[in-house]
């Protein structure tokens, strides 16, 4: 699939380079690949400083920086983009440079991997989106296990639920008794 996907790419890249260079001549258009891949690297430097200087600034707070994570991780797949030669990924690569794409995508991939999350360890009801319980916690009703209704299997000991008041608490030596 990943393989399809690539040769596709090259195919619309092909055609891509094909209708530009019918527009506006073939040298122009390889000038214009060249320019935009020479420019490109300068671009997402300048952005990923504006990124890096918000991440310090939340950490500075005592805030995580996740926003600004997925940002960087966005502004990394911009770069590379635009340097792989092509108007369709330049043009993707450019438009990951823009805030306010970033902040599509990144509310996109943000939900997308929440319901991932969902979906594999189950929700506030316990079992995953398409109705099985959730393999990791628990998978009873709600995947949630009661402690209070929990038995010890037959012939394992009680453990006791309250303090015995006629026991001692155990002595805890201080600092000299090391």
């Amino acid at each position: 699939m990943v393989l399809f996907g690539f040769l596709l790419l090259v195919v619309a890249e092909i055609a891509a380079l094909v209708a530009v260079a019918d527009r506006i001549g073939v040298f122009q258009a390889v000038g214009l690949l060249i320019v935009v891949s020479l420019c490109g690297p300068w671009l997402v430097r300048r952005a990923g400083f504006g990124v890096w200087r918000r991440a310090q600034e939340r950490l500075a707070l005592g805030g995580a920086p996740d926003r600004e994570v997925l940002d960087g991780v966005l502004l990394l797949a911009a770069g590379l983009l635009i340097c792989v030669p092509g108007f369709i990924t330049d043009a993707i690569g450019i438009l990951l440079l823009l805030p306010p794409v970033r902040a599509v995508v990144r509310r996109r991939a943000s939900r997308r991997a929440a319901d991932s999350l969902l979906f594999r360890f189950g929700g506030p009801e316990g079992p995953s989106a398409r109705g099985r319980p959730s393999r990791w916690f628990g998978g009873g009703p709600g995947g949630v296990v009661d402690a209070a209704s929990h038995r010890p299997p037959a012939g394992a000991p009680d453990a006791p639920t309250q303090a015995d008041p006629d026991r001692e608490p155990p002595e805890i030596p201080g600092p000299e008794g090391r």
